[in-house]
């Protein structure tokens, strides 16, 4: 009995020097090779599955995803469409604001003004770390200001304070921000456009959503567009539209007025010019048709308690 007393004993002093010798040795490995120890998080951009051009210059661009699902980390400037895929590091070694080794973001371009749509990908961290750029970026959009394209930076300073920078797709340097005044893409429509039934009707009756610049924000299937202007004038694009994917206007070549007004033809009913929308004045309810985009705007002149 005592004989087996003494064998469990050392069985388990054995396995006890072996768990500490096991933890000790991890926290030299930790320190010795610190990736042994790293633990990353992953915020892909969906795969891009196809890129169309339609319109005499090439100015609205239609895309599919992936699965169609809801889409995000993907941005449009006037001559890119452009994906970001973020990996970052979140173990208890991680650096909160600076960027550690192993993370990236991967940013994947596609030019708009090549026939075959021509595909770039490179890590934006190296390039920023060679610049002297030590900033943990979390989000990236692409935009046009004044004909130049840029990737607009927006990295932690603190945990309550933001900063932004401009990275030049062109020159491949990193810039300050010149202005708040650029284009992009991502624009939903404002508060204004509450008093109008323009994006109801259109949600409503072709089951899909209008943004500024571009149609089918949620990658839905659009339904009911066989007998619209769209499908006559543009079939693909209503096809498109039908299976998941999203319509984009580039921002230099379509502005705001005529995003409007080609769409308030495109959903027409097939043979008529415009659909027939209202604005309403939130403190009478009178209804007037509006028939342009111009028309709003002397609208929205006339009912300033609306604004």
């Amino acid at each position: 009995m005592k004989k087996l007393i003494k064998w469990v004993l050392i069985v388990i002093s054995v396995l006890a020097m072996t768990f500490l010798l096991l933890r000790l040795g991890f926290k030299i490995v930790y320190t010795i090779k610190p990736e042994l120890g790293y633990s990353f998080i992953e915020d892909k951009a969906t795969k891009v599955k196809s890129i169309q051009s339609f319109g005499a210059d090439r100015q609205y661009i239609s895309v599919g995803l992936d699965g169609n699902n809801f889409a995000h980390n993907i941005s449009m400037s006037q001559n890119y469409f452009v994906t970001a895929s973020y990996k970052k590091r979140v173990d208890a070694k991680a650096r909160e604001n600076k960027i550690d080794k192993g993370e990236s973001i991967i940013i994947t371009t596609y030019d708009l003004n090549t026939p075959d749509f021509t595909k770039k990908t490179f890590d934006l961290l190296p390039k920023l770390l060679n610049e002297g750029i030590n900033q943990q970026v979390f989000n990236v959009i692409a935009i046009t200001y004044e004909g130049k394209e840029y990737l607009e930076l927006r990295y932690h300073i603190t945990a309550l304070k933001d900063g932004i920078l401009w990275y030049n797709m062109e020159t491949e340097e990193v810039e300050y921000p010149k202005s708040r005044d650029y284009q992009t893409v991502l624009g939903l429509l404002g508060k204004e456009y509450d008093v109008l039934d323009f994006p109801s009707k259109i949600r409503t009756e072709y089951g899909i959503s209008i943004a500024n610049l571009s149609l089918n924000f949620s990658y839905k299937n659009a339904k009911n567009l066989e007998k619209t202007n769209l499908a006559i004038e543009l079939p693909k694009v209503a096809e498109n539209l039908s299976n998941g994917e999203k319509l984009f206007a580039r921002p230099g070549q379509v502005n705001i007025e005529e995003w409007f007004n080609t769409a308030l033809h495109w959903f027409a009913p097939e043979g008529q010019e415009i659909m027939e929308i209202y604005a309403k004045d939130l403190e009478t309810g009178e209804k007037t048709q509006i028939k342009s985009y111009a028309d709003f705007e002397e609208w929205k002149k006339q009912h300033p308690s609306n604004d």
